[in-house]
């Protein structure tokens, strides 16, 4: 099932499926304790969840935390440890945590390069205004990423 709503107060039904997936959003959920235990109680006994998301780097400096934050909205962010203990305390066993930083590093700074080279065409359908917003996009989450204040993070878990 895919629903466009609010993941704080759509009405999802107890214990009715048996996995959840999220790629990139959690980060953006203003009070991710309460988004994943209304996650749990949604899942059958024995459910699971796979999470790719965001994470703060410990190594953060005061500088580009402040500029994370007007530019990726993500009031979830966070590092790896309060990420599993949200997990825990909404009732998820069996938490894996993988760093995938050095994977999205490098695959953040290729697609720059890609989107760069293909500026003609970009432009051509899109226009200049439209290119360069989204190339800014791109370049700041590289920066962020080389900055060592971004990071990526896979969570499967699951429910006993």
């Amino acid at each position: 099932m895919h629903v466009c709503a609010d993941a704080l107060d759509y009405p999802l039904p107890d214990a009715t499926y048996d996995a959840v997936v999220s790629w990139l959003a959690i980060l953006h959920i203003p009070d991710r304790p309460r988004l994943l235990t209304r996650v749990a109680r949604a899942l059958r006994a024995g459910g699971g969840c796979y999470i790719e998301d965001c994470i703060r780097q410990t190594s953060v400096t005061k500088e580009n935390l402040d500029d994370l934050a007007s530019f990726l909205y993500g009031p979830s962010l966070s590092g790896i440890a309060e990420y599993e203990t949200d997990l825990a305390a909404a009732g998820f066993r069996d938490i894996q945590a993988t760093d995938m930083t050095e994977n999205w590093a490098r695959f953040v700074a290729t697609r720059l390069a890609a989107f760069e080279s293909d500026r003609t065409r970009y432009v051509r359908v899109h226009g200049v205004p439209a290119y360069d917003t989204l190339r800014r996009f791109y370049a700041e989450i590289v920066r962020f990423y080389e900055s060592g204040t971004l990071g990526g993070i896979r969570i499967v878990a699951r429910l006993p």
